[in-house]
């Protein structure tokens, strides 16, 4: 179960590699935070890159908030569930997110069986971890505030309030503002929002536009 509160998770601060070699067969541990999926094929990518030769690339990986969270694996020739499923197990177990666990397996010429395979696939994995550090994420979504002038200081300080981002301002005929806010406490920003006078409009990415009042 990860270790979510709020709009926050646990992830790796940075890559790791690990090695281990089971009756001349040689496993390849990578692991590193992932985000969306084209993160996820960016990591498949560069593995197959620096091993094209490996027998297996079997990984499993979870990322996402809440209902939102996506979780996948896979064995990729080996026994099912002889790889990949140990190494989801072990990832959901973590306590950790957005990740991802890819192995590679070079065959060094002995069968290791079902059992022998979810043992080393399972001791790389756990290996992975006890090298990674950990850091606590915090998920934003980007709201772009259209207000009047007079009403700049009221935008600040309900930011400050929600402890929100903004990251840019573009000054023209009214202002515009994005902000980073965090999901959980999005409604009631909004809410509050439709409370200053001079704000325009809200526009959420991917959502539509919430438009409050008309200035010429």
């Amino acid at each position: 179960m990860s270790r979510f509160e709020d709009d926050q998770y646990e992830t790796i601060a940075k890559p790791v590699t690990t090695k281990l070699t089971v009756k001349k067969s040689r496993f390849i541990g990578m692991m590193r935070s992932v985000d969306s999926m084209e993160s996820v094929k960016f990591a498949l990518s560069a593995t197959h890159r620096d091993y094209p030769s490996a027998s297996h690339y079997c990984y499993g990986y979870q990322f996402g908030l809440g209902k939102k969270l996506r979780s996948y694996a896979t064995d990729d020739g080996e026994p099912t569930n002889s790889a990949g499923k140990p190494i989801l197990s072990i990832l959901k177990a973590s306590g950790l997110s957005n990740l991802i666990c890819l192995i590679t397996r070079y065959y060094g010429g002995v069968n290791l069986g079902v059992g022998g395979l979810i043992r080393a696939y399972s001791q790389c994995t756990k290996q992975c971890l006890d090298l990674a550090e950990t850091i606590t994420q915090t998920c934003y979504q980007q709201l772009v505030i259209t207000v009047v002038y007079d009403k700049i200081d009221q935008i600040y300080r309900l930011s400050r309030k929600m402890k929100a981002v903004i990251s840019d301002v573009v000054y023209g005929q009214n202002v515009v503002i994005q902000i980073k806010v965090r999901p959980s406490v999005k409604p009631q920003f909004t809410d509050q929002l439709m409370g200053i006078s001079g704000v325009i409009s809200v526009d959420i990415p991917s959502e539509n536009k919430i438009s409050f009042r008309e200035y010429a």
